[in-house]
């Protein structure tokens, strides 16, 4: 198994910040502001 690249993490992370926040969205958490996270 290959290691992972520095960019493969951040590729990985936004796919989760991505999937939290439609998450938190489903969930009607209005409040939750995705842009402090730069994404």
């Amino acid at each position: 198994m290959r290691s992972l690249k520095r960019n493969d993490w951040v590729n990985i992370l936004k796919i989760l910040a991505t999937i939290i926040a439609s998450i938190l969205g489903t969930l009607g958490v209005e409040s939750f502001d995705s842009s402090k996270f730069g994404f």
